[in-house]
């Protein structure tokens, strides 16, 4: 309440203030609301800095979890390649060798092909 508008607690009766101590009352009342005024001001910058705080916080939190997830994936995507890199050495080294059998193959056929016709050439000569 104003202090102006307070009572004696003993006979519940207003006290004699000379005018100069009312005038300086109401002051001071006004510079204790200008006071609180600019308090509860920064108080509510405060809270909305908090509260900026705690959101970036949480978005740090996701991304950070969003990262980890993203890493797993990532091994496990380079455990994948390197799985299909050994598959495709394998592959290669299995058709590497079934060109040369091939090759093999085929250089026996052509002299059984050459050896076939001189035994014809000679049945034929005779």
């Amino acid at each position: 309440p104003p202090l102006a508008a307070m009572s004696c607690s003993v006979c519940r009766t207003a006290p004699e203030r000379p005018p100069q101590m009312l005038a300086e009352l109401s002051v001071l009342q006004g510079e204790f609301e200008a006071f609180r005024r600019e308090t509860q001001h920064q108080l509510d910058d405060l809270k909305a800095s908090v509260q900026k705080s705690n959101s970036a916080i949480h978005r740090s939190a996701v991304v950070e979890e969003e990262l980890a997830a993203a890493r797993a994936e990532l091994h496990a995507q380079r455990h994948e390649i390197a799985e299909l890199t050994t598959d495709l050495r394998d592959l290669r080294e299995e058709m590497t060798e079934v060109r040369g059998q091939a090759r093999g193959g085929q250089t026996r056929e052509k002299q059984h092909e050459k050896d076939d016709h001189r035994e014809k050439e000679k049945q034929h000569e005779k």
